[in-house]
C-alpha cells in the first residue's frame, strides 16, 4: 500500500482504530476530529470491508481523541492502540518501501491485525538493530497486515521475538518468517 504521507504532518505520538463497518469508521473519524486537536494520517476502508483511521497529535490530545472514537465505535471495535513515541521509520515504511541494505536476514511478520501491526513493528525496530523495509495494512490482502524489516541474523532474530511476541499476546498472530542469506530479488 502506497499511501501519500508529509512526513512533518506527524508528531511522535499516534493513534489508530479499525472497525469492522465502513460506516462507523468514518463517524469514528468525525468524532475524534470533534474531540480534540489531532491530525488525521490516513483513514481509509479496507479488506474486508473494514475502515482504519491512523491519527497523530500531543498525547493528551490522541488519547482523548482515541477515547472518544473507542466509545463512537462499540461493537464495531476491531482493535486500537496509543503510541506515544512511535519509532520515525515505522511510519516511513507504512508509506514507502525502502531499499535493503543488508539481507543477511529478512523478518515478515504477518497479523490478522491492522493496529496490533504498528505496535508490533514499533517494537522490534526499538528492540533490534533492524532496518524496517515496508508495513503493509489489510489492503487487497484480506484485512491482514505484514511488516518486513533486515539486517544481521542476530538483530533480524530480536527484533522477530519481541514483535511476535506481542502479536501472540494479542492473538492476532498470523505468522512469523525468518529468512536467512535471502535473496535481495525478492523485495523489489
Amino acid at each position: 500500500m502506497k499511501i501519500p504521507f508529509t512526513p512533518g504532518k506527524s508528531k511522535a505520538c499516534i493513534g489508530m482504530i479499525e472497525t469492522t463497518s465502513i460506516g462507523k469508521g468514518f463517524e469514528v473519524m468525525d468524532t475524534m476530529f470533534k474531540r480534540a486537536s489531532i491530525t488525521s494520517l490516513y483513514s481509509s476502508p479496507t479488506s474486508p470491508g473494514h475502515y482504519v483511521n491512523l491519527i497523530t497529535g500531543e498525547v493528551e490530545e490522541v488519547e482523548s481523541s482515541l477515547q472518544g472514537g473507542i466509545e463512537t465505535a462499540g461493537d464495531s471495535l476491531v482493535d486500537s492502540f496509543i503510541l506515544p513515541s512511535v519509532h520515525p521509520e515505522v511510519l516511513f515504511a507504512l508509506y514507502d518501501i525502502f531499499p535493503i541494505q543488508n539481507m543477511e536476514a529478512l523478518c515478515i511478520l504477518e497479523s490478522s491485525s491492522m493496529p496490533s501491526m504498528i505496535i508490533s513493528a514499533d517494537r522490534a525496530k526499538k528492540s533490534a538493530a533492524i532496518q524496517m523495509i515496508h508495513i503493509h495494512l489489510g489492503i487487497g490482502i484480506g484485512g491482514k497486515a505484514f511488516a518486513l524489516f533486515a539486517g544481521s541474523y542476530d538483530e533480524v532474530y530480536t527484533g522477530r521475538e519481541v514483535g511476535s511476541e506481542y502479536l501472540r499476546e494479542k492473538k492476532v498472530l498470523i505468522e512469523d518468517v525468518l529468512i536467512g542469506n535471502a535473496d535481495p530479488q525478492m523485495i523489489p
